[in-house]
């Protein structure tokens, strides 16, 4: 039986009491499952997750999207394809209080329904087309015009993350999709690695590392121990990202680890002589070594890379509704596949 959950979460759908069904393959497979203990905390994957499994007898959770935890599944009612994210219920709690706080944004993906089953939350997102890390890598962006488009949209999630007392602390370009088929509405489809703070004044420190090409320096330096601020660490994935979607590489990248790290800690990079020097002012004041002298979230959208950015959120809504009319809810899709991160 499905119930809407109460109006604290408003239009999500939650299924409770709800019991998995097998994996499909050879029995021989599938004998032994229940011996295994439970996932610990905090690992967000369930057994058996290359195999096909149904879910309230209703969705099919197929293969794993390319560079995520994330899992594509397919409504076998209505053919709909959807991602869907399988965690503990400690940390779907986390998640979803996570939703909650955004659930105003347009730059956030929202879910379209969450499932209990056993200790498990099976939480969908609308189906998306395509991450911002395999159109970077397929697609030159020469045009800053166009980079604007995506990096404001992707500098809004975070600032509202952070405005909400959310933290990323693993951001990267492959956690960013675009909702419509024109690529023009871009979205941040999971927080399942999101921190919650106590408050939105709250400055705790974390321990959690990410993606070493878009580690900050003071990450770098916790790897064996201590802590690091995290809106900060989040700015610095920003500047990460800005540079790698207009230059098309990553700011620090040497196939040797610990060069890599050097790099980061020197802080040594380059910017094409190309880029407009608005650009290249934006970059240098979000990859400093020092967190405390970054800019916010907050400061970059207001940042003169961002000119008329009035108008620039005008086109960005004008692109996204005409997409909408275009692709319209049944043609919206989950994630797909520089390197990988």
């Amino acid at each position: 039986m499905s119930d809407r959950r109460n109006n604290r979460f408003g239009p999500f759908r939650r299924r409770r009491r709800l019991r998995l069904a097998p994996t499909f393959g050879p029995p021989e497979l599938n004998r032994n499952e229940e011996a295994e203990p439970p996932q610990p905390v905090p690992v967000p994957a369930i057994e058996n997750s290359d195999k096909p499994q149904l879910i309230s007898d209703r969705y099919i959770l197929l293969e794993n999207v390319e560079g995520t935890k994330l899992r594509k599944a397919l409504d076998i009612i209505t053919k709909k394809e959807y991602s869907c994210s399988v965690l503990n219920r400690q940390i779907g709690a986390t998640v979803l209080e996570a939703h909650f706080r955004l659930q105003s944004s347009e730059f956030v993906a929202q879910p379209t329904e969450i499932i209990t089953a056993g200790s498990e939350e099976f939480i969908f997102y609308p189906k998306n087309h395509g991450d911002i890390h395999a159109y970077v890598r397929d697609h030159l962006i020469r045009d800053e015009d166009q980079a604007q488009m995506i990096i404001r949209q992707i500098v809004g999630a975070v600032a509202d993350c952070h405005s909400a007392g959310i933290v990323l602390t693993d951001l990267k370009m492959r956690r960013f999709v675009f909702a419509n088929a024109k690529k023009t509405k871009v979205v941040l489809e999971t927080l399942e690695d999101a921190t919650l703070l106590s408050s939105v004044e709250d400055v705790r420190s974390y321990r959690r590392i990410g993606y070493p090409a878009y580690m900050a320096p003071e990450a770098i330096f916790c790897a064996r121990g201590g802590s690091f601020a995290g809106r900060p660490a989040d700015v610095w994935a920003l500047g990460v990202m800005i540079y790698t979607v207009l230059v098309g590489k990553y700011p620090f990248n040497d196939p040797n680890p610990l060069a890599l790290f050097s790099k980061i800690v020197q802080g040594y990079y380059q910017l094409p002589d190309d880029m407009s020097h608005h650009a290249k002012c934006l970059i240098r004041n979000l990859l400093l070594r020092d967190p405390t002298q970054r800019l916010t979230a907050e400061d970059i959208l207001a940042h003169p890379w961002f000119a008329d950015k009035d108008d620039l959120i005008g086109r960005v809504k004008r692109d996204n509704a005409e997409g909408e009319e275009e692709t319209g809810e049944d043609q919206q899709v989950p994630l797909f596949g520089l390197g990988s991160d």
